[in-house]
């Protein structure tokens, strides 16, 4: 703990190592990882990849990027010196000094940063919107958090706490959200598995060749991939890849040789010529399950946080050593205030 503001009304933290050329690293890594995921979404365009190989070569370097870049941009808005009195907070950054009173400041919490362990303290303005982040790289950090909240909490309006109720709640709404639509996109993993399992036992079991009608050859918009449209009898129109010397073969056609499930005609396949676009492997379905399975279960922890999150408390993981834990972020409406 530190002595009353009463008793010592000033404090001086002071950064003496400058973050610029670190944060220009984890800047450029992560412009590294976008364009890595452009070169491998440009390359799926024209060479057939797998989903897997896909997402690996795209979307995990996206979501690793937005972690460099927070960690970037953080590094490079952190203060030089941060001055506070009884009256105010000062910042200042590079060349520039910015004074804040107390009356303008609404909330001050401690948050993790997105894709990372570490840890920064959010300093907003009364309307919620944030004026000053500093992360725990910030010399003296865990005192300079403690000092800065008590000052806050001592506002003789709680803004504070009104802040923190709109964020709980914002948070508890999207933690919602995002796991329904993880759910869903779970269930539909499971379901596609399930059909495509079905589709292959129906014609391996009941399929007979028979010949659909052409709707359409195709040119996919990235100017490579060939496709066709064809109809059975009594079914809907089924769009395929097919491999480029078969669709050529195919332009003078008025017919193409099918398997199909006469009950149901809507279950076919290309005699000989379609390149699967299964997005689960028909030989491994038990990979489709597992990927339900793991999306679910993190569907049902994201359920079950967000009632928590909407009363205030959040997943953090911080400490020494640092460990994850349930914290409530800013102060509880039963925690008295503290005193100057």
């Amino acid at each position: 703990m530190f002595d009353s503001p009463a008793q010592s009304p000033e404090y001086v933290f002071e950064n003496p190592n400058s973050q610029s050329g670190a944060a220009t690293i984890y800047i450029i890594i992560g412009g590294g990882l976008i364009l890595l995921a452009i070169v491998n979404f440009l390359l799926a365009i024209f060479f057939r990849t797998g989903q897997w190989a896909l997402h690996l070569g795209t979307t995990l370097p996206i979501i690793m990027s937005i972690g460099m870049f927070a960690q970037g941009f953080s590094l490079r808005r952190l203060p030089q010196r941060i001055f506070i009195d009884r009256e105010a907070l000062t910042v200042t950054r590079n060349h520039s000094k910015t004074r804040y009173a107390w009356s303008d400041i609404g909330s001050a919490t401690s948050q993790n940063m997105m894709n990372s362990h570490k840890t920064f303290l959010n300093i907003t303005d009364n309307a919620g919107k944030a004026i000053v982040r500093v992360d725990d790289s910030f010399p003296d950090y865990d005192y300079l958090v403690e000092l800065v909240q008590t000052y806050v909490d001592a506002k003789p309006i709680d803004t504070s706490l009104r802040i923190m109720s709109r964020k709980a709640r914002l948070q508890g709404i999207g933690a919602l959200f995002f796991g329904c639509f993880l759910g869903a996109a779970a269930l539909f993993v499971a379901y596609d598995t399930h059909e495509t399992q079905r589709t292959n036992a129906l014609l391996s079991v009941k399929g007979v060749p028979g010949d659909a009608d052409i709707a359409r050859l195709i040119v996919a918009p990235n100017g490579v991939t060939r496709r066709l449209e064809y109809r059975m009898a009594g079914s809907e129109v089924k769009n395929v890849e097919v491999e480029p010397e078969y669709w050529e073969e195919l332009q003078s056609a008025q017919t193409v040789p099918v398997f199909y499930v006469p009950e149901e005609p809507n279950i076919s396949r290309l005699e000989y010529g379609e390149i699967p676009d299964d997005f689960i492997d028909p030989q491994a379905p038990m990979k489709g399950y597992l990927l339900a399975g793991i999306g679910g279960l993190i569907t049902l922890f994201f359920i079950v946080y967000s009632p928590f999150a909407w009363l205030g408390y959040d997943l953090a993981y911080d400490g020494t050593p640092p460990t994850w834990k349930i914290k409530r972020f800013g102060r509880p409406i039963s925690q008295p205030r503290k005193n100057l």
